[in-house]
């Protein structure tokens, strides 16, 4: 049996200097670095753990869809089980508990309810409009996270923020979510016993998880007393949808709308920024758009099947999924020794699953690394690609707002096109960075033309 190939080893430090040499200090792209010099799986020795990196899509197909259960989050989610919110919510949980809040939840995310969302969509788009009237240059991260904020809270809750009223207007409950994700971000990076040093930061934590709860219970009570019939909204089905053989806590209905406004904005935002960056250097590709959707009249007439008609718009959207993933890694713990492939998976070793690695493998050519969208065109990318292509995960707990997150992305980077032109301050160097979501590490700044529309 083929023993998985290593970088050298340092002393005492082992192979931790190997995790900073990535552009900007990037881990994924140290990942990568690793890749070009090792194969599409290597190990790596982090403080007495093992780290296994696979870019290999046939050995993740037989880990997370033939042997799901040999490969669970396990203790990888131990940094967000620390933080005493969401530890219930769908993407922190395993087996029976995940299982019942996957039927809980999926009817909402089911095509039906994706096409009522297209109001609300438009809804936060005439608000983003006159947003950026007002703001015609800012920088396009804040702006893409507020947009998909607004529609995150909407859709999930029916709770209206103010972020795009004003560009120093900071919603409580966008501050509050914002301040949570960084104190996760803080506990990855550093240790899930952090929690327990009398830092400034922790005693701030413990109060602004005091607010956050107490907004939430504010918002559910809201929606019970005037909305309650929504089923259009997701805490509709969190409310009246059975969990087993009994309902949700009203903690457990707090830990599932943390999960989903975190995971849904968060991803969201990142992938519209990145779009909208590649756009505006593909001012050829706008003009299509443009054209695509024109024939189908004023964008209040739009819904999901004029969406899905919209094969250039489709593609443009599989090309930034393929070419910015905002989670390029999926990571498990493995639970016992299993063999894949001839390698050895040990117990305990952490799995980093890269996925990015695959969206720009040889598969997709000599120019993976540039946004082409018409290579979905292409008889053998249509014919192979999903193969090397996994934006939303793989098996049974791939990403269950797909489909969702597809329409809101559509809808949202149509109506910005059709109002405005865009184009890219000069002089700016960007840099891939991954925090929770791959975002660019010192922003990106953009200026938004308002165009005549006849």
């Amino acid at each position: 049996m083929p023993l998985i190939p290593e970088p050298k080893t340092y002393p005492i430090i082992g192979h931790i200097p190997y995790l900073s040499k990535g552009f900007g200090g990037c881990l994924i792209d140290s990942f990568d670095k690793l890749h070009a010099q090792f194969g599409s799986i290597f190990s790596l020795n982090i403080v007495g753990r093992k780290w296994i990196v696979c870019s290999d899509p046939l050995i993740m197909k037989k880990a997370l869809i033939e042997n799901l259960a040999i490969f669970p989050k396990g203790s990888t989610l131990e940094a967000a089980h620390s933080l005493e919110i969401g530890k219930s919510g769908l993407t922190e949980t395993e087996g029976p508990d995940w299982i019942n809040q996957h039927k809980l939840l999926k009817p909402f995310f089911m095509q039906k309810s994706v096409h009522s969302t297209f109001i609300q969509i438009q809804q936060v788009m005439d608000k983003s409009i006159i947003y950026l009237n007002i703001n015609k240059e800012l920088e396009i991260l804040d702006f893409c996270n507020r947009v998909s904020f607004c529609f995150m809270t909407k859709m999930s809750s029916s709770y209206e923020s103010n972020c795009l009223n004003n560009i120093k207007n900071i919603d409580p409950l966008f501050k509050l979510q914002s301040h949570v994700v960084s104190q996760f971000l803080n506990r990855v990076k550093y240790s899930k016993y952090s929690k327990y040093i009398p830092t400034i930061s922790n005693i701030l934590f413990e109060k602004r998880l005091s607010e956050y709860r107490k907004f939430f219970k504010k918002i559910i009570h809201n929606f019970e007393q005037n909305n309650s019939h929504s089923e259009d909204v997701i805490l509709y089905h969190l409310i009246n949808g059975k969990y087993g053989e009994r309902k949700l806590t009203e903690n457990e209905i707090i830990d599932q709308l943390y999960t989903v406004i975190g995971a849904g904005y968060e991803s969201t935002g990142a992938t519209l920024h990145w779009l909208l960056y590649e756009l505006s250097k593909r001012q050829d590709l706008i003009k299509e758009l443009r054209n695509e959707i024109a024939i189908y009249g004023h964008y209040s007439n739009w819904n999901s099947e004029i969406i899905s008609k919209c094969e250039l718009l489709q593609i443009t959207l599989l090309e930034i999924f393929r070419l910015h993933p905002v989670f390029p890694v999926l990571v498990r713990e493995v639970a016992s020794d299993i063999e894949i492939n001839n390698f050895m998976f040990t117990e305990k070793a952490f799995v980093f699953f890269n996925t990015g690695q695959m969206h720009t493998d040889s598969f997709w050519g000599e120019d993976a690394k540039l946004f082409r969208p018409e290579r979905f065109l292409e008889k053998n990318n249509i014919e192979g690609y999903k193969e090397h292509f996994f934006p939303f995960g793989i098996g049974p707990r791939k990403c269950i707002g797909e489909k969702m997150a597809k329409s809101e992305l559509a809808v949202m980077i149509m109506r910005i096109l059709i109002e405005y032109d865009l184009e890219l301050i000069p002089g700016q160097k960007i840099i891939p960075f991954q925090s929770l979501t791959r975002v660019s590490k010192n922003g990106i700044k953009m200026k938004f033309t308002k165009r005549s529309i006849s």
